[in-house]
């Protein structure tokens, strides 16, 4: 299992005429965009930093899965039908799901002034490399809150103004059909981190 870490800024102009700011982490590699308008040279500009705990850098993070296998020899021949053995479990919207722990990711952020309220928005950048049912936990001081997270769209978490948050992403593997060897959960899989300003 790979993880990731980056430093990046991001600038928010105090202007009211601001659209958005956006900051993009992707592991792997990362870009900046910003979006600003400076009315008549008034706006004050104050910066915010994203950075990914130690060591949880790298270019695309990847995951497995242990399988049970069942033999079964018939007068068709031998089939192998796969069963996911996941490790853990996690409970959304009062159900509660056999999963396996994908990656976890201890993000913090600075600014040069106070942190203004933001949304986090979650994504990665190829879903069609994803394998299973997925869902993340994220954990804001001492609470935490379990959400489905669908890799076609992401998640977006809205209103926060914390300086720490710890995200986990888990799998509930699929269990494919007899004789077929299962896909693995990610494959080069890279998560898109986006912190967005709304204008004011």
């Amino acid at each position: 299992m790979k993880k990731a870490r980056t430093v990046l800024a991001l600038g928010v102009s105090v202007a009211a005429a601001i659209a958005l700011v956006v900051l993009l982490v992707m592991p792997g590699y990362a870009t900046i965009v910003g979006n600003t308008y400076n009315e008549n040279n008034s706006a004050e500009v104050r910066y915010i930093t994203i950075e990914l705990g130690q060591n949880e850098y790298s270019d695309y993070v990847s995951s497995e899965i242990k399988y049970m296998t069942r033999t079964e020899i018939g007068d068709s021949g031998r089939t192998v039908q796969y069963v996911p053995e996941h490790d853990d479990h996690i409970t959304v919207n009062e159900v509660t799901y056999d999963v396996t722990e994908v990656v976890t990711y201890h993000i913090s952020l600075d600014a040069s002034d106070v942190i203004p309220t933001y949304n986090l928005h979650i994504s990665v950048d190829d879903s069609n490399k994803m394998t299973g049912t997925f869902f993340v936990k994220y954990k804001v001081g001492v609470v935490s809150t379990n959400v489905a997270f669908p890799p076609s769209t992401g998640i977006t978490i809205n209103s926060l103004s914390a300086e720490n948050i710890e995200i986990t992403f888990y799998v509930h593997a699929v269990e494919p059909a007899v004789g077929v060897e299962p896909d693995p959960p990610l494959n080069n899989v890279a998560f898109v981190f986006r912190a967005e300003v709304p204008a004011a």
